[in-house]
This record gives structure tokens, C-alpha cells and sequence, in this order.
């Protein structure tokens, strides 16, 4: 990939599960996507989800950490 960062698939039979969130400027809500992955590279499962009352970046990331174990649980 000439050194740009990209997707690496999963060895094997596994599901790669990636996840992140933002923080609105606002402060107050943030969003977070999850997507479900094997070797081949399709999608299997996503998610996404919006929060409210949410104050810091690391809420945000830790409620992305958690629909990431929810949807790779799933899986």
C-alpha cells in the first residue's frame, strides 16, 4: 500500500471488528460506527449509534469499545 494507512485483513478464519467514535462540537452528543470484517474484506455486521449526555472524548471511546464487543460478540 506504498506506506498509506488502509484496512489489513484478519489471518485465518477470523472477523476483524474496527470501531470508533466522535465527540459533536457541542459537547454534548457523540456517534459511533462498527463494522465487522473477515479476510475477504465484506462487510459481515455494522452498527452505529448516537449518544446524548456525553461530556468527554474517552465516553465516547469507551461506548465505541463497547459496540465494537457487542457487534464482534454477535458475529
Amino acid at each position: 500500500m506504498n506506506g498509506a494507512a488502509g484496512w489489513k485483513a484478519p489471518e485465518g478464519s477470523w472477523i476483524k471488528v474496527n470501531y470508533d467514535g466522535a465527540l459533536f462540537s457541542n459537547g454534548k452528543e457523540g456517534v459511533v460506527g462498527v463494522v465487522a470484517r473477515p479476510e475477504t474484506g465484506e462487510c459481515v455486521a455494522w452498527a452505529s449509534y448516537r449518544f446524548t449526555k456525553l461530556v468527554y472524548p474517552e465516553e465516547v471511546e469507551a461506548m465505541a469499545a463497547l459496540g465494537g464487543g457487542i457487534v464482534g460478540y454477535s458475529t
